[in-house]
């Protein structure tokens, strides 16, 4: 299972768009799954490093795009 995250930045930088997600996405997993969490983190320290990646896609068409995503998917024989 593969999961992607389509995002459409309007007036926001990438980095506030980056580091938002990344803020949003550690308290839900800290609230969501509590014990699974403090197993690895003993304190309350950074659930993500202070790095992201972001790519464009140049405005290539949104079907482009889930073709590509798509066949990234298929294991190589």
């Amino acid at each position: 299972m593969s999961t992607y995250w389509w995002i459409f930045i309007t007036d926001d930088s990438i980095s506030a768009v980056a580091g938002s997600l990344k803020a949003s996405t550690s308290r839900t997993m800290k609230r969501e799954f509590k014990s699974e969490v403090k197993r690895f983190y003993w304190s309350d320290v950074s659930f993500w490093s202070g790095s992201y990646y972001v790519a464009s896609s140049g405005g290539a068409p949104i079907e482009k795009l889930r073709q590509y995503i798509n066949s990234q998917n298929v294991p190589k024989a």
